[in-house]
């Protein structure tokens, strides 16, 4: 039922609120489907607004089962329609919004492996980024001890020596 798309995809409490008003509705139908008064459905009463009206796409349900809107703020089952077939539309559409939360969850797992996978690999980023760094501060070190050792005050490059010969003892 290509209708029934909004009505899948709405959230479990408005799902399961909705679904069960319309199947009192298609089983009293389907009950009495010559009495007018299990034909009609008010939709200005407060359960069916905060049920039905809620959910989105559950309107469109009923309309594709064959109710029609009426001036009166009824929806109407014509005589004759026919009611065959309605409980297992419904069992269909509930098993569709199961098989939607399944692949949300699915979606909503693997996004979440994405990012934590996305989070890990920044982490090693830095991590290695701090070890090139600490590495290069460690050459740094090694260079500036080694000039120490090398380099006398006089600014001369060959290795220090001092010339114990010119002291007088």
């Amino acid at each position: 039922m290509e209708q029934a798309h909004a009505f899948i995809a709405c959230s479990d409490v408005n799902f399961y609120d909705a679904l069960k008003v319309l199947r009192a509705v298609v089983n009293n139908v389907c009950a009495h489907p010559t009495e007018p008064k299990y034909r009609r459905v008010n939709t200005q009463s407060a359960a069916f607004r905060t049920r039905v009206a809620a959910a989105e796409g559950a309107m469109d349900v009923l309309r594709a089962l064959g109710f029609h809107m009426q001036a009166d703020g009824h929806l109407v089952l014509p005589e004759g329609a026919p009611t065959a077939g309605m409980a297992a539309e419904l069992d269909r559409i509930e098993a569709a919004h199961e098989q939607h939360k399944k692949e949300k969850a699915r979606h909503a797992l693997a996004d979440m492996r994405e990012r934590e996978a996305r989070a890990t690999q920044q982490i090693q980023q830095q991590i290695h980024a701090d070890r090139v760094a600490i590495q290069d501060e460690r050459e740094m070190h090694e260079v500036h001890a080694s000039h120490a050792q090398t380099v006398p005050f006089s600014g001369r490059s060959e290795r220090f020596q001092p010339d114990c010969s010119s002291q007088g003892g």
